[in-house]
């Protein structure tokens, strides 16, 4: 006879919900979207099948949860990143930017490899939740390059800047010990300086 899996330990549902919250973006990214069901994310948390139903009626209203929350979380790393002077970022303070997102990278591995790398069947909403976060960074990286160069492609300059982090991120959560985000931050400094001789 198969031993008895243990009671799963008490939790308020809050929890609870963050707990199989972080096995199913755990499944995600080790496995695709396709394998996250009520019984793998039970397997993954080490609780039964009816401790994930008691928190999620279906598959379907347990991965809108994980949607909701990782892009509502990545919404908020985001902002804080480019809160400030954005002007800034164009500038002096472009190796800090850099650093700062790719350290908010680091934070959370998991959310961010489901934005920056491609994870098999994910659905349409994701995407759409994934481009709204993203073009909100655009939008205020090219709102600063329209002032600072009234004739630049600002739109054009903000999409390859972001472009260059998203392949940042993808490459420091690749391989972390030989592309660290200060690795980064020195990488530019020279880039930053070009821009304010360019600037003056």
């Amino acid at each position: 006879m198969a031993p008895r899996r243990p009671y799963a330990a008490r939790m308020s549902i809050e929890q609870r919900r963050d707990q199989l919250l972080d096995a199913a973006l755990a499944i995600v990214v080790s496995d695709g979207h396709a394998a996250v069901t009520m019984g793998s994310v039970a397997a993954r948390a080490d609780v039964t099948r009816p401790v994930v139903y008691g928190v999620f009626a279906d598959r379907a209203a347990l991965l809108a949860a994980l949607l909701d929350r990782e892009s509502a979380a990545a919404a908020k790393q985001a902002a804080d990143v480019v809160s400030g002077d954005v002007d800034a970022v164009l500038g002096a303070d472009l190796p800090v930017f850099v650093e700062r997102f790719l350290r908010a990278v680091h934070e959370a591995p998991a959310r961010w490899f489901c934005i920056v790398m491609p994870v098999t069947g994910m659905p349409a909403e994701f995407h759409a939740a994934r481009d709204a976060v993203r073009n909100r960074i655009v939008e205020r990286i090219a709102a600063a390059v329209r002032r600072r160069a009234r004739d630049a492609d600002a739109q054009l300059v903000a999409e390859m800047i972001v472009g260059m982090l998203e392949w940042a991120a993808r490459t420091t959560l690749a391989q972390p010990d030989d592309y660290p985000p200060e690795r980064f931050a020195a990488a530019f400094a020279p880039v930053a300086a070009l821009l304010e001789a360019v600037d003056a």
